[in-house]
């Protein structure tokens, strides 16, 4: 029910699929996960996708991803994840659209812990190079924490636009991409960098179409391997 939290002590493996089996049940609650090993958790509302889960780590270990929302297709949209600590094995995603869907107004707070794959604010994967899978206006946010993989503010299959990457001190080994499109457009993302270094390249957009990506640097003395893809 709303403002309810579920914790979870252990989680032996698979997914979880509490929003997924009864798909009201947990809007505008906050899911709290302390140790799940081997666990994928995962808000999952095949009908709207958009249950509004928070989905957070304070401790313990997640051998699976984390993604606040899963849509197969339509919008996995305004779906949170916030990371204080812990490890996570897998990807960590704000919100994933299959297919076609699409994937708008996420967002990934990770303040601490270490993450060992990549991290998305939204992700879509589906669609072709003539339409679907757009992923617009989500958010990652980095305070904290070692990132071993790459950032995406947004990722998806046929353009990216208008995702927000803030780095505010956390170590990211990979790259860092404002938008990550397959086969279109990565336009309007933003990077703001305050602190914390980067080993991989600073990518506005990754597409020959990378237009109106801004990098805003607000510190001195700040370390990445390249920087690509601004105007």
């Amino acid at each position: 029910h709303a403002g309810q939290t579920l914790e979870v002590a252990w989680a032996p493996g698979g997914a979880l699929w509490y929003v997924y089996d009864n798909p009201d049940y947990l809007k505008n609650a906050s899911y709290t996960a302390n140790i799940a090993f081997g666990a994928t958790i995962t808000n999952i509302n095949e009908e709207t996708g958009d249950a509004l889960l928070t989905v957070s780590l304070t401790s313990g270990t997640v051998g699976g991803d984390i993604c606040g929302g899963y849509v197969t297709e339509g919008a996995a949209a305004s779906n949170t994840v916030t990371i204080a600590n812990g490890t996570v094995s897998g990807i960590v995603c704000g919100g994933y659209a299959a297919r076609s869907g699409t994937a708008t107004s996420n967002t990934v707070t990770v303040s601490g812990g270490m993450l060992t794959s990549d991290v998305y604010g939204g992700y879509a994967a589906g669609g072709t190079a003539a339409s679907g899978g757009t992923a617009a206006s989500n958010t990652v946010s980095l305070s904290g924490g070692t990132v071993s993989g790459s950032v995406y503010g947004g990722y998806a299959s046929h353009d990216a636009s208008d995702n927000t990457v803030n780095l505010n001190g956390a170590s990211v080994l990979g790259s860092v991409y404002g938008g990550f499109a397959l086969h279109s457009l990565t336009t309007g993302n933003i990077i703001n960098w305050t602190s914390g270094n980067i080993s991989g390249t600073l990518y506005g957009g990754n597409e020959t179409d990378y237009t109106g990506n801004t990098l805003n640097v607000y510190s001195t003395g700040l370390s990445a391997g390249n920087i690509a893809n601004f105007q």
